[in-house]
C-alpha cells in the first residue's frame, strides 16, 4: 500500500490521525513498520510532528501507548531528512515533552526513558510544566539507576573527555544543577553512578572543575556542600601515582601552556 500510494501516508482520518499515530498507538506494530512511514516521511521532507485533534505526535502516542524502546529509537536516525532530536523537544496540548511524558507513565520502562534522552540529551534541561527537573523525577522512582546516570551524562556541567580547545576557562558548560541535586540534595544512594561517570569520562582537571561547579545558590560549590562520602569519592578520583592527591578545595594555575594544581603527598 505504501509502495502503491506513498501519499496516503500524509492523510489523516477524522480526528486528526496520520498513519504513523495510528501505527504507533497499536501494540503489536512492529519495528519495520513503523520505519517503513517514518522512511515515508524522510523521502518527502515531512517531518512527522503533526498533532491529532488531542495535541499529540506520533512521537506522543507511542510513549503514551508504552511502546518498546525499540519503537522509540526508530524516530531518530541519521538518514532522517529530517532533525529527529527536534520530535523528541516537541511538547504535547499539556506542555510535557517525550521525556516529562515516558517519566510520569507508572511502570515506566527505564529503556525508553534512556532512550529519549540519548536521542535529544538537551531533554534533561528541559523542566515540567511544574517547574520540577527530569532528574527530580528520576530520582523518585525505583531501579532508575540508569536512567539518572543518562541525566547527569546529559546535564554534565563541564566539558569531559580529550578536546585539545578546552582549558580552564571554558571547562563549565550549561547545565541545569543536575549534579548538585543527586550530590547534596539528595542522600549517598547514587555514589556509585557518580563515581562510575567520572571515572569512565573525565580526566583528573575536569574532575577538580566538576567538584568546583557553584551550586543554584550562585555562591557554594559542589565539594563544600557534599556529604564526607562524595567527598571521600572526589579524593579517590583524584590520586594518581599511587602517591599524589590533587586537591578540589584549590583553584588551579594556569600560565601559557602549563596548569598547576594543588596536591597533597
Amino acid at each position: 500500500l505504501i509502495d502503491a500510494h506513498p501519499g496516503g501516508v500524509f492523510v489523516t482520518n477524522n480526528v486528526g490521525k496520520l498513519p504513523l499515530h495510528l501505527a504507533c498507538a497499536n501494540t503489536n506494530v512492529t519495528v519495520k513498520m513503523v520505519k517503513a512511514l517514518l522512511h515515508v516521511h524522510s523521502v518527502h521532507r515531512r517531518r512527522p510532528t503533526k498533532v491529532d485533534d488531542e495535541g499529540n505526535s506520533p512521537l506522543h502516542t507511542a510513549i503514551k501507548s508504552s511502546a518498546s524502546h525499540e519503537i522509540i529509537a526508530t524516530f531518530t536516525h541519521e538518514s532522517y531528512s529530517f532533525n529527529s532530536a527536534r520530535l523528541f523537544l516537541q511538547r504535547d496540548a499539556n506542555d510535557m515533552a517525550p521525556l516529562h511524558i515516558a517519566l510520569s507513565i507508572p511502570g515506566a520502562c527505564p529503556k525508553v526513558v534512556t532512550t529519549i534522552i540519548e536521542s535529544a540529551p538537551s531533554a534533561a534541561s528541559m523542566p515540567f510544566p511544574n517547574e520540577s527537573m527530569p532528574v527530580h523525577v528520576a530520582t523518585e522512582r525505583e531501579n532508575f539507576d540508569d536512567v539518572v546516570r543518562a541525566l547527569l551524562i546529559a546535564d554534565i556541567p563541564i566539558k569531559v573527555g580529550f578536546h585539545r580547545d578546552v582549558t580552564m576557562a571554558n571547562i563549565e558548560r550549561k547545565h541545569s544543577h543536575s549534579w548538585w541535586y543527586v550530590l547534596v540534595e539528595n542522600d549517598e544512594r547514587y555514589l556509585d553512578v557518580v563515581e562510575a561517570i567520572l571515572s569512565e569520562m573525565a580526566t583528573l582537571p575536569q574532575v577538580i572543575a566538576l567538584a568546583r561547579v557553584i551550586g543554584p545558590d550562585k555562591s557554594t560549590r559542589i565539594i563544600e556542600a557534599v556529604s564526607a562520602k562524595y567527598f571521600a569519592m572526589f579524593s579517590r578520583l583524584l590520586r594518581f601515582y599511587s602517591r599524589y592527591e590533587l586537591l578540589a578545595t584549590a583553584d588551579s594555575d594556569t600560565n601559557d601552556d602549563f596548569q598547576t594544581f594543588h596536591a597533597l603527598e
